[in-house]
């Protein structure tokens, strides 16, 4: 799926493989050079945009600051969007994810939203 999503942005993607105690899996995404430095690997995981995955029913949601450049981005972010959804991956809104957790299974904090829950460090 990499090299397609790669193809469809007309970008190399940075993909975080070191996530740990959280409840997704990954980020597939463009780092901000501002903050990262890809020759030494260093610095802060910025994202201009990403697609980032839950360990949890194969669902994934966008975020990122520059989803709006008015250079093609936000158009390309879209297609590569749908290639995600076209492989049985089920988009889910960053902006509804704010809301408070109220799922079928206790939440072990009564400020815990549905991005903590599906989407963030633990």
């Amino acid at each position: 799926m990499l090299p397609e999503l790669e193809r469809i942005l007309g970008i190399k993607l940075d993909v975080d493989r070191n996530v740990q105690d959280a409840s997704f899996l990954t980020d597939v995404g463009y780092l901000d050079d501002r903050y990262y430095d890809r020759q030494k690997g260093v610095g802060a995981l910025s994202y201009l945009f990403s697609f980032r995955f839950s360990n949890f029913g194969r669902m994934f949601t966008l975020f990122g600051s520059d989803l709006d450049d008015g250079g093609g981005t936000k158009t390309n972010v879209m297609a590569a969007k749908r290639y995600i959804e076209d492989r049985g991956f089920t988009f889910v809104d960053a902006d509804e994810l704010e809301e408070l957790y109220d799922g079928k299974n206790e939440p072990f904090d009564n400020k815990l939203t549905w991005w903590v829950r599906f989407f963030d460090y633990l």
